[in-house]
């Protein structure tokens, strides 16, 4: 139930103490994200006595965004799962899929994933 594109969160990030893990129609942990369509993911943690994170942005051209997610408690995350859907193609047909993967450090106010999704997209990249 994997996309194309599978990310392993460190440890610290995925721990219940020091980590959160939530998506922008606003789940929160791992177990409420998986399966969830969604725009994009993004966890936080700290790690070495500083707080770092990371974002996941399933571009909105994507065949079939926003996609659903597999999330595991592991840390494997994942945009696109073929298990909630299927894609047929044609002979000689192309696919494209584009994500941006964003890391960042110190703590994010409410709203910056959002906004910095905003930014991908008006980029057109």
């Amino acid at each position: 139930d994997q996309g194309l594109l599978v990310v392993q969160v460190a440890a610290p990030l995925i721990s219940l103490i020091s980590g959160k893990v939530h998506n922008s129609v606003d789940d929160y942990g791992w177990a409420e994200i998986h399966g969830r369509a969604a725009a994009w993911c993004a966890c936080v943690g700290v790690v070495g006595g500083q707080t770092v994170g990371l974002m996941i942005f399933d571009h909105p051209d994507n065949p079939g965004h926003p996609s659903a997610w597999a999330a595991r408690a592991d840390g494997s995350l994942s945009p696109g799962g073929f298990a909630w859907k299927t894609l047929e193609l044609g002979p000689r047909a192309a696919l494209a899929f584009r994500y941006r993967i964003l890391v960042h450090r110190g703590f994010v106010e409410a709203g910056w994933p959002a906004a910095r999704f905003a930014e991908y997209v008006a980029a057109n990249v």
